[in-house]
């Protein structure tokens, strides 16, 4: 393994982007719930904001938004509103490329495992990925991995810029993909916008 590079993926918003999803989770409780739905532009504005999922139904609604937040939740735990799921631009071919060069290939997400990787089954790539760990703080399990492969370099790839940071102090080369709800500018220099830009 000493010879091979380990590429270490964070998942939502790096591998798949969400935007379909997420506006599925908001308008499919929006419904039910009687009130107006949400367009993908205007919830793509709230979310550049930097609002979340309490912040935007307090906007859309008055009162108590709990019941609203949890059903969402809840939606996004289950596989089937997963089918709005994409692929990143670049992830496929890049992934591939990395298969046949026999690289090891690791998901790093707070998303849980189970999910993950029927999400993976879903978009067709589970094949390509060789583990999924999950972990809150990434930046204290990522050491582990790296201990576990043994890699002659690491790759670490996320859209969370906060993320990477804690990163900085560790052996790995970081890719910052870049997410238009994100503001992404202290890791310009690292900054792509496809997957394929790694390789």
């Amino acid at each position: 393994m000493f010879d091979k590079t380990l590429y270490v993926f964070d998942f939502d918003d790096t591998l798949i982007t969400n935007r379909a999803v997420d506006l599925e989770a908001f308008n499919s409780v929006l419904v039910k719930h009687n009130l107006p739905v949400l367009t993908a532009q205007q919830l793509l504005a709230l979310r550049k904001k930097g609002l979340v999922a309490e912040g935007i139904f307090k906007m859309l609604t008055t009162g108590t938004v709990d019941r609203l937040v949890a059903q969402r939740r809840a939606l996004l735990n289950d596989v089937p509103i997963w089918k709005h799921v994409q692929l990143n631009k670049g992830v496929a071919s890049a992934l591939k490329k990395i298969k046949v060069a026999q690289h090891p290939v690791v998901i790093l997400t707070k998303k849980q495992s189970r999910l993950t990787e029927q999400i993976l089954d879903v978009l067709g790539i589970r094949t390509f990925i060789d583990a999924v760990h999950t972990s809150s703080e990434k930046h204290t399990v990522l050491p582990e991995i790296i201990r576990e492969y043994a890699p002659a370099k690491t790759v670490f790839v996320s859209d969370d810029v906060a993320e990477m940071q804690l990163m900085q102090a560790l052996p790995v080369t970081l890719f910052c993909f870049k997410n238009a709800y994100k503001n992404q500018t202290a890791m310009a220099d690292k900054l792509i916008s496809s997957l394929e830009d790694i390789l």
